[in-house]
């Protein structure tokens, strides 16, 4: 989607003649993500009948689209999997004009000497392939900094649970002592004070049960 489309949509909330800051962080925080499917829904319809132009560009160029997590747009595409859509700046329209080339009618079935075969039969020659995939596990840097078996004693981190919270991030972990923060600066700015308080209930030894989620 275009920046300015995504703009629109968020503008009510997040914007200079909007809600003051901490209330706008509220309100979007007080959305149960699953139950915000319907909402998602729609801003995603809304926003691809706005850049309809753009859109129809990359199909025409082989470019495959999709409407996101049960087509609900980017919104809990960000929250089940931090990725999988783009914004764009500039890039569509490189690819709509044919200075960046797609090859997507076909998986990769091996490299060669000379560069890549696809299960199609087809090849392309290369001279650098580079992985640019953005698949990855957020434990890989508890991995780096805290060993294997720190990682491994963590639960996952991040992604949407049956009940549609996020996993791992401003709450237990799995490793006494242990948090996690991810996500852009209003997530970060929100959720601070609840890693804060949960770190002070603990100390004050008044922190109780954890909620466990019915299954």
């Amino acid at each position: 989607m275009k920046i300015p489309t995504i703009n629109k949509s968020i503008t009510g909330v997040y914007s200079e003649i909007a809600l003051p800051t901490d209330i706008a962080d509220r309100f979007v925080a007080s959305f149960p993500n699953l139950l915000n499917l319907g909402v998602g829904q729609r801003r995603a319809s809304a926003v691809a009948e706005a850049d309809k132009e753009l859109l129809d560009g990359l199909r025409e160029s082989g470019f495959k689209l999709n409407l996101g997590f049960k087509d609900a747009g980017f919104a809990l595409l960000a929250w089940s999997r931090a990725g999988g859509y783009y914004l764009d700046v500039g890039g569509s329209q490189l690819i709509i004009d044919g200075k960046i080339k797609l090859k997507s009618d076909s998986q990769i079935e091996r490299f060669t000497e000379t560069g890549i075969k696809f299960e199609n039969g087809t090849e392309l020659p290369t001279d650098v392939v580079v992985f640019a995939t953005g698949l990855g596990d957020a434990r890989n840097v508890l991995r780096r900094v805290c060993g294997d078996k720190v990682a491994d004693q963590s639960g996952p981190i991040w992604g949407l649970n049956a009940e549609g919270e996020v996993n791992g991030v401003w709450r237990d972990l799995g490793v006494p002592g242990l948090w996690y923060m991810l996500g852009n600066l209003a997530l970060c700015r929100f959720h601070s004070k609840h890693v804060a308080l949960q770190i002070k209930a603990i100390e004050e030894k008044v922190f109780g049960t954890r909620y466990s989620p019915v299954v």
